[in-house]
């Protein structure tokens, strides 16, 4: 989940479409990758990214700016919606 989290962090800094819920095979009623984010709270996701990003192959863990921002003012990927 985190990598897609991260993935769909960096497609919105570019303003392309996150992929839709089905192409990620999670079934709509039970929320995507980004709603299940919101609900652990960012910073806690941005910190385990932070921990990957420090261990091996960390280079690949970067977090996305939008994910950053998003955690240093403890908003959620929903409140982008809105």
């Amino acid at each position: 989940m985190l990598v897609q989290v991260e993935n769909a962090g960096r497609a919105a800094v570019i303003r392309i479409a996150n992929p839709p819920v089905n192409a990620l095979s999670v079934r709509a009623e039970r929320g995507g990758p980004m709603f299940h984010a919101d609900r652990m709270g960012l910073p806690n996701v941005l910190a385990k990214i932070e921990r990957f990003a420090a261990g091996i192959n960390g280079w690949s863990w970067t977090p996305a700016p939008l994910l950053v921002e998003l955690a240093a003012r403890n908003a959620t990927f929903g409140s982008l919606a809105r």
